[in-house]
């Protein structure tokens, strides 16, 4: 437990313990091992401190309850809704064009030429990645709905003549005040 507890990243384990109880509950039983081995526990997450990088967390439930009610539906505030309801990545969303979405399917395809590479450095190989496609739920689909649609090139979270959001930093911080 205190292994897991100081594990630099509590998502990794937390699947580690969750495969592992089962495990060791089913050990327990047959006195294959010592009982108390399956109550281990998934880390818990915690607030920043002000050691931690910043924009590496998660929100809160609380600190989600007084955002979303601050969110419109243009411009930054309807890219962070999309973001939210999607679990996107920040430029995949401000990248994402008409084109991309399927109304019908209510899917969104995120071509392999925007996605994050996320593949060990050690073992990149010239391999070309498969495009993404997600599943939107109802929300996003309505706001995408309200806002457009627009030509398929068009980007369809657009700042100040068309353009591709930017300073999201000042943004974020008229939302947090």
């Amino acid at each position: 437990q205190l292994t897991a507890d100081k594990h630099a990243s509590a998502s990794s384990a937390g699947h580690a313990i969750a495969y592992v109880r089962p495990v060791a509950a089913w050990a327990a039983k047959r006195d294959l091992m010592r009982k108390g081995f399956s109550e281990l526990e998934k880390p818990t997450t915690h607030e920043t401190s002000e050691h931690e990088e910043e924009g590496q967390r998660v929100l809160s439930a609380v600190e989600l309850g007084k955002i979303i009610p601050k969110l419109g539906r243009h411009g930054h505030d309807a890219a962070a809704r999309f973001i939210l309801w999607s679990g996107c990545r920040l430029e995949e969303a401000c990248g994402a064009t008409w084109g991309e979405i399927d109304f019908e399917r209510c899917t969104w395809t995120i071509a392999s030429s925007r996605r994050k590479d996320t593949r060990s450095r050690t073992r990149k190989k010239q391999v070309q990645q498969p495009d993404h496609l997600i599943y939107m739920p109802r929300q996003a689909v309505d706001l995408l709905k309200e806002i457009g649609p627009g030509e398929p090139h068009d980007l369809i979270f657009q700042g100040g003549r068309g353009a591709k959001l930017q300073n999201w930093d000042r943004w974020s911080k008229t939302i947090i005040s």
